[in-house]
């Protein structure tokens, strides 16, 4: 209180009791007496012999200002404490002074602001003076708001995310801060960093459209120095994924080049976590290897080649020298390098180096073993190129090792085929009766020897290990050894025992691509006369359709017979068949794969398989169309199929007028012999699948795009309008059919003679008479351009002929209009005549229209916005701080839009905040009015305002005094709120009264039946009663 009478002597403080108290404002009775003070107030504030180190005063201060804020009157917020920010410089560098600058003070009182108010600092660039203060209070309480307001991260209830810009909130500075030991407490930094980067990181992987931000290198670089500084190590690689993901697609084309030796610090981190084979999945062969994908948005920008040189690079740098200090963080850098670019051919050029320092890695650090073999086995096994002399040494080095054994033997067999032959001598029994033992690498292995393998010492005696192995009586399933053994036979009587015991046993069956080509691979090595019929049976018994490749190899017709058969009717266009019918056709066996589709059509058209869904029919068709001659098979179909009896006959012309103008399309054999028999049999319905065949240049099935003006065509074209006409009555009850219809006469000359006019004429009474404006509607607009005689249609015109006068129908111009905000102005042809009658009949648009209508031209924005200032102003702009309120042809700046009076925070200065307020024709107000206006509102003719229990006094003395600056307000609205101060609101409703303008105001009271006192029931009825007849009351208690 003592403060308050400094400042404002004046004031009548005689009913206040206690010299502190929290709310000061209720000093003020009305809006004059805050003002004046607040005037004094910010002089005092500034005089030399006030210390806002005192904590008295700055808790005084604090107070008043506090207030202001949390008022979110933006008006008053940019005349009051706008200049203290606009007017702080920040130090040149940190300091450790004594005591605060009265400047800086004055930014710590504004550093706690509402949300609003907190967007409106960061759009302004004010975060950038407070992260820049060297003050940690102002720095702790920035960020603290930015995490609890997510600024960047999510939508608020009413506030739209800002976008992360680093010009705007640039990370070095609290960096610096960190650096300085201005900042201790290090979590929220943590939270801050995680927040930023989600930030970007939409759930659909999709920016929204309105989220501006922008990435820089200083932004990166200090978003990924920070990631890693404060965050855990699972949590911070997840979070540089994103960051390295992100950047590239949202930082500026022009500025991702800049940023390459940034890339290459990701690189190096990410490649220490991303292997493209999981660590727990290293004892699977073959080794289970993902498709890298993760580097394409950096690849796309800077190319393959760049990516696998800079891969290569850091492999080759992270081995340079290895020794038994060499950290096993640096080579798993190295590794997940390398594994960054399999299968890429740069392995293959540095081939040589990359086997060696896998070698050396192998006899200096044997924790890596596990690792270091899974990148040999996929290498070799890729590349399958590996020197016989380093093979050798590889076998030496496997030797003397005792752990990952398994590993070990995997290891061994990929690479003994390239061993001399000292080395294949030695291990190659070995490898075969190993406990580790595994068929299918052994498999692999002689497949991959080749001759070596029958030059091998005692080859008849291994061959015999293997054939042993191959033994169905103590095997539950396929040996994978079949496919060696029956590559390297010589004696046909030793394979025969195998394929009959498989058969006998019955449990002997495929459960892999590869045993199911041994399988094969055995049945096929009998000669085509002496293969058993049991044989195929069972062999495809299992295979069935599973194994795609296992087909490819089939080198018999009656093998492909014999599956084709075996596949049930019902299911014969399922997908999963059609490699078999591929490799039929590939094979020159198309007639097997017509002769099954043949009954499958039978079987349809009889009705025996209604079930069989019509999609999978046509998706076969479409797929085998072009590479089978099948337009007899469909054509007899379609032709059964309308020959049938009435009893399905209605939904089988509609299935072929929905699915089958494509396929009839296609045909090249019989077309037009074929459709002119369909003609007769379908009749109008055809008239879809005309439409599209013959007058549709555009559609996906056209076959003559100008129209049907050939005499193949032409004659096909008369013969369905002749069809159609003769039977009348079907076409009037479909009218989007009849206006196509209409449009096959383009290309007869004698549209108008007596064989058409009589029947169209008919057919035109039989219509309704909306039906019938819209067809001369249709053909004005979409017939006459062309005609090359508009007179054709002239007898429909004529109203002695068919008892009709024709008035057009007025378009809905608005359809026409579909006009992006982006579309040039230069685009709209409408004249300007024509629009202006449009707008006398406002009734035919909506908002939509109106502001597409708005961007013609310059002269008719101003036009309508002038109309829509004084007929219509319920537009509601969708603001936020991303909204561009520059742009000259903005409605806003007409005033025409309803606006809320908080939304006046999303315009960033005080000159548009005041201009646009003056212009505003709509004004809702639900706050406290803090702001004196003090000239008129000339466009003001929509008012709202919400008075409630929170007002202050002086809310009620403010509202007046805009009331005395509205001279042209037509319609106001009150919406009372538990309002017991009813004496408050009586000037208010006095001086509604006065305003000559004002037609209509609507009161809504609401209250609690309980809390009302009577006095204020009286003094609201009394009152209300008096003025009835200007006043709509809606009663909420």
């Amino acid at each position: 209180m003592d403060y308050i009478q400094q400042i404002y002597p004046n004031l009548d403080v005689s009913n206040i009791k206690s010299r502190k108290f929290s709310n000061f404002v209720n000093l003020f009775r009305d809006i004059h007496d805050l003002n004046v003070f607040l005037d004094r107030f910010f002089e005092w504030v500034d005089r030399d012999d006030v210390d806002l180190n005192d904590e008295s005063i700055k808790s005084f201060v604090n107070a008043v200002v506090n207030f202001l804020i949390v008022s979110d009157d933006h008006l008053v917020f940019v005349q009051r404490l706008y200049p203290w920010i606009r007017d702080y410089t920040p130090p040149s560098k940190s300091t450790t002074q004594q005591s605060k600058s009265k400047s800086e003070i004055k930014l710590e009182l504004l550093s706690t602001p509402t949300p609003l108010h907190l967007f409106n600092y960061y759009k302004n660039g004010f975060l950038v003076k407070m992260l820049k203060s060297n003050n940690s209070t102002i720095i702790i309480n920035v960020i603290t708001l930015v995490l609890k307001y997510q600024m960047f991260y999510t939508n608020l209830e009413s506030i739209e995310p800002v976008g992360f810009q680093y010009s705007l909130f640039p990370l070095n500075l609290i960096e610096d801060a960190i650096n300085n030991g201005i900042l201790l407490t290090l979590k929220q930094i943590q939270t801050l960093v995680f927040d930023i980067i989600n930030s970007f990181n939409s759930k659909n992987g999709v920016m929204k459209p309105n989220y501006k931000c922008e990435l820089n290198r200083e932004s990166i670089e200090s978003l990924f120095r920070l990631t890693i500084k404060f965050s855990e190590n699972y949590e911070n690689y997840r979070l540089i994924q994103i960051l390295y993901k992100i950047t590239l697609i949202l930082t500026e084309q022009s500025e991702i080049s800049i940023h390459k030796d940034i890339y290459n610090q990701f690189h190096q981190f990410l490649f220490f976590y991303d292997m493209v084979f999981k660590h727990d999945l290293v004892d699977q062969i073959p080794p289970l290897i993902t498709n890298n994908t993760f580097y394409s948005g950096y690849i796309s920008q800077f190319g393959q080649d760049d990516f696998d040189n800079q891969a290569i690079k850091i492999f080759l740098d992270c081995t340079k020298s290895l020794t038994s200090k060499t950290s096993k963080k640096t080579l798993t850098v190295a590794l997940g390098a390398l594994s960054s670019i399999y299968p890429s051919e740069i392995i293959n050029e540095h081939l040589l180096i990359i086997y060696s320092k896998l070698c050396k890695i192998l006899r200096i650090r044997e924790d890596m073993d596990a690792l270091v073999l899974m990148f040999l086995i996929i290498i070799v096994r890729k590349f399958k190129n590996c020197p016989e002399s380093l093979a050798d040494l590889l076998l030496g080095t496997l030797g003397d090792k005792k752990k990952a054994e398994s590993l070990h033997y995997s290891m061994i067999t990929t690479i003994l085929p390239y061993c001399s032959m000292k080395y294949l001598n030695d291990h190659f029994g070995v490898i075969i009766m190993s406990k580790f033992g595994n068929h299918t690498l052994v498999n692999e292995m002689v497949m991959s020897l080749g001759e070596k393998f029958t030059q091998l010492e005692g080859f008849e005696y291994l061959y015999q290990k293997l054939l042993n192995c191959v033994n169905p009586l103590f095997q539950q399933g396929v040996n994978p050894l079949i496919e060696c053994v029956v590559h390297y036979n010589k004696d046909q009587t030793q394979l025969q025992p195998i394929m009959n015991q498989i058969i006998e046993l019955g449990r002997v069956h495929p459960n892999t691509q590869s045993e199911a080509m041994g399988l094969l691979k055995l049945y096929q090595s009998f000669p085509k006369d002496n293969r058993n019929q049991g044989n195929i049976e069972y062999l495809f018994k299992y295979i069935k359709t599973k194994y795609d490749m296992v087909f490819k190899i089939i080198d018999d017709e009656s093998t492909f017979e014999y599956i084709i058969n075996v596949i049930r009717i019902d299911t014969f266009t399922y997908p999963e068949n059609w490699v078999v019918y591929k490799c039929c056709i590939d094979n020159g066996w198309s007639d097997l794969v017509l002769k099954r589709f043949a009954i499958l059509l039978k079987f349809i058209s009889t009705g025996s398989f209604s079930s069989i869904p019509i999609s999978g029919v046509l998706k076969f068709i479409n797929t085998f169309q072009n590479l089978l001659n099948m337009d007899k098979i469909i054509q007899e179909y379609i032709s059964t199929s309308l020959a049938d009896s009435e009893q399905n006959l209605k939904s089988r012309i509609s299935d072929i007028s929905l699915h089958y103008g494509p396929i009839i399309s296609k045909f090249t054999d019989g077309f037009s012999e074929f459709y002119s028999e369909l003609i007769p049999k379908m009749g109008v319905f055809l008239i879809g699948i005309h439409e599209h065949l013959f007058f549709k240049a555009n559609s996906s099935f056209s076959i003559y795009p100008i129209g049907a003006n050939t005499k193949e065509y032409f004659d096909l074209n008369l013969l369905l309008i002749e069809t159609i006409l003769k039977n009348q009555n079907s076409l009037v009850s479909r009218f989007d059919d009849l206006c196509r219809f209409v449009s096959f006469f383009s290309v007869i000359d004698d549209t108008d003679s007596v064989r058409f006019q009589k029947p169209m004429i008919e057919i035109f009474k039989n219509l309704n008479d909306e039906s019938k404006t819209r067809l001369l509607d249709y053909i004005v607009s979409e017939l006459h351009g062309n005609l090359e005689d508009s007179k054709k249609w002239n007898y429909l015109f004529d109203q002695s002929q068919t008892n009709f006068q024709y008035q057009p129908t007025t378009t809905n111009i608005t359809k026409d209009l579909e006009l992006k905000s982006t579309t040039p102005k230069s685009n709209i042809q409408l004249p300007i005549i024509i629009i202006k009658s449009i707008i006398l009949m406002s009734d035919m648009l909506n908002l939509i229209g109106i502001k597409i209508l708005s961007l013609v031209s310059h002269s008719f924005h101003n036009m309508i916005t002038q109309w829509m200032t004084t007929n219509l102003c319920n537009i509601k702009p969708k603001l936020s701080f991303n909204f561009n309120n520059s742009s000259p042809y903005s409605l806003l700046h007409k005033g025409v839009y309803q606006m809320k009076y908080n939304s006046l925070a999303y315009f960033q200065n005080q000159d548009s905040r005041e201009n646009i307020f003056y212009r505003i024709s709509s004004l809702d107000i639900k706050s406290n009015l803090l702001y004196i206006v003090n000239r008129d509102l000339q466009n003001l003719i929509d008012l709202k305002i919400e008075f409630n229990h929170n007002n202050y006094d002086f809310h009620y003395s403010s509202t007046v005094n805009l009331l005395c600056h509205c001279p042209n307000l037509q319609k106001c609205d009150l919406n009372i709120i538990g309002q017991q101060k009813v004496d408050l609101l009586l000037p208010i409703f006095n001086k509604l009264q006065q305003i000559p303008t004002l037609t209509l105001v609507n009161i809504r009271l609401q209250y609690d039946e309980n809390r009302i006192f009577p006095s204020t029931k009286s003094l609201l009825d009394n009152h209300l009663t008096n003025i009835k007849k200007f006043i709509t009351i809606n009663e909420n208690r």
